[in-house]
Parts: C-alpha cells; structure tokens; sequence
C-alpha cells in the first residue's frame, strides 16, 4: 500500500490491486479543535472515504450544527463513506443546541468511549450505526411538526449497542413557547418495525419509557 499527503490531515492511499482511499484522520484535544473539524467536514467541498476523528478525554462544547433538515440543525450529515470517532471517555456537552448525526444510507458510523449528553435528538440512522461503551445522559428531544418521531435515538436500519448506557433521557411533545408535555407515545429510544436493533449489555437508568418499536 503506498499513500501521498493530500491535505491537512488528508491522505490517498493506493491498493496493489489499483483501488484508491481517501482517509481524513485528526487527533483534537479541545472544543475549539473538535468545532473546526466539524465546520471543516460540512463544507461543500469536503471528500474523504474515511473519517476518523480522535478526541482527547476533555469535556467539548458544541458550536451550532451547519447542517439543517426542516427543523433540526446536526453537527454531522454523513453522506458517503465511514465515520470513526473514538471518544477516549470524553464528554460531548450540546448545551441543548443541536442533533448530533444524521447517517444517510450506505453510510457506516462507529463510535466508542463516548458520553452524550443535553442535545435534542443524537442519531437519525438510515445506515449502519455500532456504539461501544457509550452514555447517553440529560439529552431531551422533541418536536414541532416533524415526519419522523422527536426521539433520542431514531433508528431507521441498523443499529448495534455494546455496554451502552441510557440514564434519565427523556422525549417532549412541543405544545406552546414555554409548556411541555410528557409524549408517551414517542419515547426517547425509536425504531422502526422490522428494522435490526442489537442491545449488548445495555442498561437503562430512567424513570420514562425508554424504547418503543413502531408496529
């Protein structure tokens, strides 16, 4: 295999067989470093085959997502390719600002030794989503006037949870500017029928229903 630096962080590398791969992997260490690489993966004209961002265990605060549905802002629109984030038991801290991941289908998604918490909605997964030792704490969805449901965690194909913990998440039906009410029918934890969910040694620490499958 021979490579050729191509950009900041930016590497092509070459098979023996001829195939070609674009891999964008960066070290941060601080909230400042871990937005510029967010900022910098949403431009236009970002391509990488592979992602892989390393955090150094800190606690990160999250600027305003740049990539926006009919009414949620993401930090991450993964479009093509994988995406590799290993948290080193960070904390990512929204600050109720954002959604985290939207994953766009034939898109892969792996993160490990991470905690989430205080965003409204984590992951919307058309892909294929794998968490390893995870938390997921504090976050509290809801919606407007949305097609899909205001959880936490929307899972939409595949989606795989090893020793992941979910404490205190909770689900909210939007009523008027400063009026909440608890929506039992759309829990912080959704998947649709028929679609694969796997819970490795999950635990639940929550007084709300936390999982609900579409039937």
């Amino acid at each position: 295999v021979v490579y050729s630096e191509i950009g900041n962080n930016m590497r092509r590398y070459v098979f023996p067989s001829g195939t070609g791969l674009i891999v964008y992997n960066v070290t941060v260490s601080n909230s400042d470093q871990f937005n510029n690489v967010l900022e910098e993966i949403a431009k236009d004209n970002f391509y990488a085959d592979v992602i892989i961002i390393n955090l150094k265990r800190n606690v990160y605060k999250l600027n305003k997502g740049s990539y926006r549905d009919q009414e949620w802002n993401y930090n991450i629109h993964l479009t093509h390719g994988s995406l590799y984030i290993n948290g080193d038991d960070s904390i990512i801290d929204d600050g109720y600002n954002n959604n985290f991941i939207t994953i766009e289908s034939g898109c892969d998604v792996t993160i490990q030794d991470l905690t989430f918490t205080k965003f409204y909605r984590v992951f919307v997964n058309n892909g294929d989503l794998l968490c390893k030792n995870c938390y997921f704490t504090n976050n509290e969805a809801y919606f407007i006037s949305t097609s899909t449901p205001g959880s936490v965690i929307y899972n939409k194909n595949r989606a795989t949870f090893e020793y992941c913990t979910l404490n205190s998440n909770q689900n909210y039906l939007y009523k008027t500017a400063d009026i909440y009410e608890y929506d039992f029918s759309n829990h912080p934890f959704y998947i649709q029928t028929q679609l694969f969910l796997d819970l490795i040694n999950k635990s639940y620490r929550t007084l709300h229903p936390t999982l609900l499958n579409d039937d």
